[in-house]
């Protein structure tokens, strides 16, 4: 997912990586550049690990965990994960080719876009990026993200984007 915070930024580009479940946003870090498969299971053992401010673990036991089709998620990162969670009881699964409405990401990304671009913001963003953003994030709330994810109440939807 690419969103563009601020045009002609003069500092080379930062990925966020996101998880969010049916408690709002969970977790996340930043990627210097562009994130691989590599970055990628990082971010996934780390919040393997990981509580949430309310002490929650990010990924538990019995979760099931959704994710895009991007080819970083698939292949030997899919393999591994896989490999990994088992233990746990965690499930992978991959949401639909195309289905960007399924994903509780997508409502954070957009709220996240729209409180970066208020002014109270524009000094903190060239200052800090990546403290912006985490900023933004904390202003997400659970009822931002309950609207995708009442498709399906009874499970702990954990979703990558």
């Amino acid at each position: 997912m690419c969103v563009e915070v601020e045009r002609y930024h003069p500092n080379p580009n930062v990925t966020l990586n996101l998880i969010v479940g049916l408690n709002g946003r969970m977790y996340h870090n930043f990627v210097d550049g562009t994130s691989d498969t590599n970055t990628y299971l990082q971010f996934m053992g780390e919040a393997s690990h990981a509580n949430t401010e309310n002490g929650i673990s990010v990924i538990a036991p019995g979760d099931t965990i959704i994710v895009d089709n991007s080819p970083l998620h698939r292949n030997r990162a899919e393999v591994t994960l896989a490999n990994f969670f088992a233990p746990m009881g965690v499930t992978l699964i991959f949401m639909p080719v195309y289905s960007p409405d399924l994903s509780a990401a997508e409502p954070v990304f957009m709220k996240s876009k729209i409180v970066l671009k208020q002014e109270r913001f524009q000094t903190i963003i060239k200052e800090n990026l990546k403290f912006a953003v985490s900023l933004s994030l904390g202003e997400v709330t659970t009822s931002d993200t309950k609207r995708v994810l009442q498709w399906d109440r009874n499970v702990q939807c954990l979703i990558y984007w």
